[in-house]
């Protein structure tokens, strides 16, 4: 390698070393910021949100092409993805807001995306997680059972 793109790499990799601790250091704050709240909403998730959600999965087998849950530190949901033909999946999303310290609950897709509910988290009971994903669920095959009751009229 030439000396000048040497050089070039040095101070592309400095940059890149100084971004990611001021990342991590973003992170460590962020991770700081609501521990109470984030100590609530990962308690609600595990009792509430998760059993409600496993149900739903365990409902949807067989029925779909696949369906999963996710869990991570500020995110709990689901993924369904309805057949094998389509290249994209649909999520319902209960998502711990930090900053506002209230939980969204989100429907994510391509030409699917919307806010469904925006709750503080003393509010998340089985009852409402319930009333999401029946309402994730209904739109969601609602849609998909178009389709067909068109092509059915149609003949």
């Amino acid at each position: 390698m030439r000396q000048a793109h040497l050089e070039r790499l040095t101070e592309l990799l400095a940059e890149h070393d100084r971004r990611r601790e001021d990342g991590s250091a973003r992170q460590e704050n962020r991770a700081l910021l609501a521990p109470e709240f984030r100590d609530a909403f990962s308690r609600s998730v595990r009792t509430v949100v998760l059993p409600v959600l496993e149900e739903a999965v365990a409902s949807l087998r067989h029925r779909v092409e696949r369906s999963s849950l996710f869990h991570q530190l500020g995110t709990a949901g689901m993924r369904v993805r309805l057949d094998q033909w389509e290249d994209y999946e649909r999520k319902l999303v209960f998502f711990g807001d930090p900053r506002s310290e209230r939980v969204r609950i989100t429907h994510e897709g391509v030409g699917f995306s919307r806010l469904a509910a925006e709750l503080p988290v003393d509010e998340l009971d089985e009852a409402e997680v319930e009333r999401q994903v029946y309402d994730f669920l209904d739109r969601l095959l609602a849609g998909a059972a178009e389709v067909p009751a068109a092509a059915t009229r149609a003949a």
